[in-house]
């Protein structure tokens, strides 16, 4: 069964018993909020690393600011939003597409169509982390009953 996080609907007691019980909900306005978020650092992280580039005339300086982007900033940043969200409001559908699709403006606008890899790779960790927050959340709950 689908649930909505956030909003009227999270105070009511149908829906406190079903996020008690860890069933998938579609979306919430904290969740919209962190997929906002988790895009408008799609596109910022990767133009810093532009202008960084441009900074330093120095080429290898350049594509290892890029490279640090896509490969340590990005992921951080969509593992932390994820497992946030899975923390406060457990899993949720959005995570396998929302990400995917925030980074194909800046793969065509600062890379290039071979960093088409990584939307699949930002999307696996968006519900592997969603997913870890979720258990985590469950875990926690249940040591403490």
């Amino acid at each position: 069964m689908l649930r909505v996080c956030g909003g009227r609907s999270e105070t009511s007691v149908k829906s406190v018993r079903m996020w008690k019980s860890g069933q998938m909900r579609v979306s919430g306005i904290s969740t919209w909020i962190r997929l906002a978020v988790l895009s408008c650092v799609f596109f910022v992280f990767p133009w810093m690393g532009v202008l960084y580039a441009d900074r330093y005339p120095n080429a290898d300086a350049g594509a290892f600011s890029l490279i640090v982007v896509i490969l340590l900033l990005l992921p951080l940043w969509t593992a932390a939003c994820a497992f946030w969200d899975g923390v406060s409001c457990g899993f949720s559908v959005l995570w396998v597409v929302v990400p995917s699709l925030a980074f194909v403006v800046p793969m065509f606008a600062v890379y290039n169509s071979s960093a088409a890899v990584y939307m699949a790779a930002y999307a696996v960790m968006g519900v592997v982390f969603s997913g870890m927050g979720t258990w985590f959340f469950r875990w926690v709950r249940s040591r403490s009953a």
